[in-house]
């Protein structure tokens, strides 16, 4: 039965009685252990230094505490000597010397880095609350009863640096084994866990590719497969795949993430591998899950410190470097500053009230998309590109136009790089420093009546918060992702509602706070569309540095700086 006491406090004894495995006696100590562990195994409890509480799905992991192994039906005799291990280095000498006088034997197994992965993992998918709030909301509740967990174990062997061990002696598969009866014992009935072992070769690139390529992904698309199967087009918001960056081989780990980059993972790192290990700590906080945006690009630079950001130049640059720097740094917030004056003209025009934006120009999406692009001006094209100052460069607006469906719609990237080559026919790919996208709320041009919201949309992940980055599709209508450019009808009723609930502050403070900054991000930060992007494609093909700017919302205060191939 689950325990419902709280374990000993950690004390300074921990040291004297941990060990792990060294590499080549991994499979050994595995099998022994595997043998002592029965289905009745008691779950060994630990204190949680972090917030994420499992309370609502297994009360009795009373609030603070969390699984973090198993001990064995007698003691687990491997067999090896102690210098087949790792010990502790602040255990005693009297313990090192007793330990050392028979082959150690062992009474429990610990997964720390598994017991602060997997509460992070499965918390996320309830909704995590913030402000020591941990009441499931509603939707919540439904979720968890239908949401269906899969855990894949990837193990495998390599061969070790001293010929006279043999390969397999180092293979995890019976420790993947171990684990799987962990979590079964610890969160019965909650994940469905599978093991996926790739032999030898865990060292090597080509071995790790084909064992992802031909087992680990098909395994993971049949899942997704389902998934489609049973929701349609909903499938985008209900899979979600993870990977978790806690340990294993660069080859491994950059197989996976090259394999899996379609399905655009959530990434769970633990940066703290070791903190269990040197201080008996157990923190869920050690463990941070991204968007896999986050994977490709750098955060939100605020707009006061572009210079300063953006104008570095790397250590030993020569003088051109720096002065080429500090000048495209400076373009970059001219670039900024011109499209907040762009902003600001068609809020203004809407406050007006005299101008037809949302009745005829956008009228089939009522969604307003800006575009500044910003170029070299005639009179300085001929000059060498790293004589240019900030002086030598102009800017051209654009705004999409949505007038007929049947016609195709006009964005604003391409309308403002039609604008810019009709002042000047002599314009060539090269003279192009950058565009910048903002997306304006309906509202924000007289329009508060806009249904039209998007289709491909994702939720809050574990571990996420808010809006975040250029690649958040697929986002739920409460906007806590963005939204991507293909816009399709939904219920606006849901937005409404969720609209009321943060204006009211019915579900706290942080939750207002989070739909605030929600509400002003409308559909940014905005990527271009695919039409655009193929033209934006065609003049990076000449110009690679070329620029694509977004923004964290309408406020302009946090950009996002790209190269097309980023998009």
């Amino acid at each position: 039965m689950l325990p419902e006491a709280e374990p000993r406090p950690e004390d300074p004894t921990l040291a004297d009685v941990l060990a792990r495995p060294k590499f080549s006696a991994t499979a050994h100590v595995a099998e022994a252990i595997e043998k002592r562990l029965d289905e009745n195994a008691d779950i060994v409890l630990r204190r949680n230094q972090g917030t994420c509480d499992l309370t609502r799905l297994f009360p009795a992991y009373h609030k603070s505490m969390l699984p973090l192994g198993l001990s064995m039906n007698g003691a687990a005799e491997p067999g090896r000597h102690a210098d087949s291990y790792a010990w502790h280095p602040a255990a005693h000498e009297s313990f090192a010397a007793a330990r050392s006088a028979s082959p150690p034997t062992f009474a429990s197994v610990y997964f720390p880095v598994l017991a602060a992965v997997l509460p992070k993992w499965i918390n996320g998918f309830v909704g995590e609350r913030e402000g020591g709030n941990d009441q499931p909301l509603l939707a919540e509740t439904e979720k968890e009863r239908i949401t269906r967990r899969v855990l894949y174990l990837v193990s495998g062997y390599g061969a070790p640096v001293n010929a006279s061990h043999a390969p397999e002696s180092n293979s995890t598969e019976a420790m993947a084994r171990v684990i799987k009866r962990f979590v079964d014992r610890a969160y019965p009935g909650l994940i469905d866990v599978r093991l996926a072992h790739s032999g030898n070769g865990v060292f090597r690139y080509d071995k790790n590719v084909s064992f992802v390529t031909e087992t680990l992904r098909p395994a993971v698309a049949r899942d997704r497969d389902v998934v489609a199967e049973a929701f349609g087009e909903e499938w985008l918001r209900r899979f979600k795949l993870t990977v978790a960056l806690c340990d294993g081989t660069p080859a491994r780990l950059h197989a996976l993430m090259s394999s899996f980059r379609d399905m655009r993972p959530y990434l769970a790192h633990a940066f703290r591998l070791k903190r269990f290990w040197h201080a008996g700590e157990l923190d869920t906080g050690d463990v941070d899950i991204q968007r896999w945006a986050r994977a490709e690009a750098a955060p939100p630079i605020p707009y006061g410190n572009l210079e300063s950001v953006l104008g570095k130049a790397f250590v030993g640059a020569s003088l051109a470097d720096e002065r080429r720097a500090a000048r495209d740094a400076f373009v970059m917030r001219m670039l900024v500053r011109e499209m907040k004056t762009h902003r600001d003209a068609f809020t203004a025009a809407a406050k007006r009230g005299t101008h037809e934006l949302t009745s005829f120009w956008l009228r089939k999406t009522r969604k307003p998309v800006l575009a500044i692009l910003c170029v070299v001006k005639a009179s300085s094209s001929k000059k060498p590109r790293h004589e240019l100052d900030s002086s030598d460069f102009e800017f051209h607006r654009g705004v999409n136009l949505e007038v007929s469906m049947p016609t195709g719609s006009l964005c604003s990237e391409r309308n403002a790089i039609g604008n810019a080559l009709a002042a000047n026919p002599g314009l060539t790919r090269k003279d192009m420093f950058g565009i910048a996208v903002l997306s304006l709320r309906p509202k924000d041009v007289g329009d508060d009546k806009s249904a039209l919201l998007c289709r491909d949309v994702e939720g809050t992940h574990p571990g996420t918060e808010g809006p975040s980055s250029p690649d958040r599709e697929k986002t739920t209508v409460n906007g806590n992702g963005a939204m991507s450019r293909n816009a399709s009808f939904a219920h606006v009723e849901l937005l409404a509602a969720t609209e009321s609930r943060a204006a009211s502050g019915a579900n706290g403070t942080a939750e207002s706070a989070a739909m605030s900054a929600d509400d002003l991000a409308g559909l940014n930060p905005l990527r271009p569309c695919g039409a655009c992007k193929e033209w934006l494609n065609k003049i990076a093909e000449v110009n690679p540095g070329f620029r694509v700017v977004m923004f964290s919302d309408v406020t302009c205060d946090e950009v996002y700086v790209k190269e097309v191939g980023q998009c």
